[in-house]
């Protein structure tokens, strides 16, 4: 008898875990990087090369409301302190996951950039997502 309640004992908090850490799972953040391009104020014409936009969820913010970080090119250096930053500040945290969403249009970062990123976010916790033609 003492047994059968010693055993329940070491299964209930593994069971408890278990659904803790499926639970936050499935409540992950996501956040996009999309590639679009600048249009400017002295000409109809967009930029030449693609601008990447970081859409960024707000701290606490039940509505899913972002807000943007725009960078001139695709660096995965700065792309990556920017993520570093966000999780030392918990706006995003392991489990999150990040889309690219490339323009199915515009040339692709190189595919080394890309890899350099996606590295660093899986080291982070974070699950990069292809979507689209990325």
């Amino acid at each position: 008898m003492l047994g059968r309640i010693t055993h329940a004992m070491k299964t209930i908090p593994l069971i408890l875990f278990c659904f803790a850490l499926n639970t936050a799972i499935v409540w992950g953040k996501d956040f996009h990087l999309t590639q679009t391009e600048l249009h400017g104020a002295d000409t109809d014409k967009p930029s030449e090369s693609p601008i990447y936009v970081v859409l960024v969820p707000r701290k606490d913010d039940p509505t899913g409301g972002v807000y943007p970080v725009v960078y001139k090119s695709f660096d995965s250096q700065q792309l990556g302190r920017l993520i570093l930053g966000l999780l030392k500040e918990k706006t995003l945290t392991s489990g999150d996951r990040l889309y690219l969403d490339f323009s199915p249009v515009m040339a692709h970062p190189p595919k080394s950039e890309i890899e350099a990123l996606t590295v660093y976010c899986k080291k982070m916790g974070i699950t990069v997502v292809f979507s689209g033609t990325a």
